[in-house]
């Protein structure tokens, strides 16, 4: 069974929070469409390094948020 992810689950976070996960969870939903695996590999490594809390020192609350949920999303991209 595959994790179902939602944009705030995560109870009363900040609308900016809730509103970078929406964005990042519509370039999840592309990205799963791209091939070759590897290609679709290499997108995902480049939006975690974006939303990596210590490339965002002046916004490290919602990196964190975003990056994590970042993680959680992986599995929709196939990559194994």
């Amino acid at each position: 069974a595959q994790a179902v992810l939602q944009p705030s689950d995560q109870v009363k976070e900040p609308p900016e929070i809730a509103q970078a996960k929406k964005q990042v969870l519509a370039k999840l939903t592309v990205m799963k469409n791209v091939e070759p695996k590897e290609e679709r590999a290499k997108q995902f490594r480049l939006l975690l390094r974006e939303w990596h809390p210590d490339k965002n020192p002046e916004r490290s609350d919602m990196a964190t948020a975003v990056f994590q949920f970042l993680q959680k999303g992986k599995s929709l991209l196939n990559l194994k």
